[in-house]
């Protein structure tokens, strides 16, 4: 059976935007890399980074967010034990207000043909 990856989202609230923003992006940024320079597992993680633009406004202040989806526990614990990790945290995270980090398993893809709706299914 193949391992679950694991989807890490982190929520952010920054204590200003203006240059916090950039300088906490581009130092995540380097953050992996130097990561993936230190265990190549790493270089399959996928990252994304975005801000909030719902008009709902259930934000709770969160303006920011990234994602990184490893491909399994023990890399994505790697990243968390990790020096490199500590070290960005301490730097970087007095840029910050709040951070709420959540992980969650990402299943294994079923087969495609498994993904159809059967004929006793309800029509969508």
């Amino acid at each position: 059976m193949t391992e679950s990856r694991i989807k890490h989202i982190v929520l952010l609230k920054f204590k200003q935007t203006r240059d916090a923003t950039e300088i906490f992006f581009t130092a995540l940024a380097n953050m992996y890399e130097a990561l993936a320079k230190v265990n190549p597992d790493m270089e399959g993680v996928f990252f994304a980074k975005g801000i909030y633009s719902s008009p709902e406004g259930a934000n709770k202040g969160f303006t920011h967010m990234f994602e990184a989806i490893f491909p399994n526990e023990a890399v994505r614990n790697f990243y968390l034990a990790h020096q490199i990790h500590d070290d960005f945290l301490k730097e970087y995270g007095p840029l910050l207000e709040d951070f709420i980090a959540f992980d969650t398993k990402i299943p294994p893809m079923a087969p495609k043909a498994a993904m159809r709706p059967s004929a006793d299914s309800p029509p969508s």
